[in-house]
């Protein structure tokens, strides 16, 4: 059993398949790995945010690290 939930989520294959799709339906990543000096909170694989299709679709080909630097 996983003592910190993120992680254990971070490596499921749900995680893995909401990274490669979740911006087909609208929504991003809200505090993705490496990105905690500029979001302020460490990583959080389960916090994805609703940003509508169209803008996912361009954060998403941005090849954006974080909606900071989008």
């Amino acid at each position: 059993m996983c003592r910190h939930s993120t992680v254990c989520f971070a490596d499921s294959p749900e995680a893995q398949w909401l990274a490669k799709n979740a911006h087909r339906f609208g929504f991003i990543l809200r505090f993705p790995y490496g990105k905690h000096e500029i979001t302020r909170y460490w990583i959080e694989s389960w916090h994805y945010r609703y940003i509508g299709e169209r803008e996912a679709q361009r954060y998403q080909n941005a090849d954006a690290a974080s909606l900071e630097e989008w």
